[in-house]
């Protein structure tokens, strides 16, 4: 049988420390930018389509959900829409 440590950890192995404030904030503005990234592309295909006017519904529901996470994650890097 082995035996285990506290909370089900192996002996042995690495205890996870918190993240250091400043790298988690980098962590945050990285996804800003990559999802940032995404939700502009997302937009420029959705107005070409409509201007050329294909059907652009399926891009319009890809925009929401692009811009719903663009805004998840600007709330979770500056809390943005907290109300104080």
């Amino acid at each position: 049988m082995t035996s285990s440590g506290p909370a089900g950890q192996r002996r042995g192995a690495a205890k996870r420390r918190p993240a250091h404030p400043r790298a988690r904030e980098q962590r945050w503005e990285m996804a800003v930018g990559i999802v940032g990234v995404f939700t502009l592309i997302a937009l420029i295909n959705t107005v070409v389509l409509e201007v050329r006017g294909e059907d652009a519904l399926f891009a319009a529901f890809v925009l929401l959900i692009f811009v719903l996470l663009f805004a998840f994650v600007l709330n979770k890097r500056w809390g943005i829409f907290n109300r104080r």
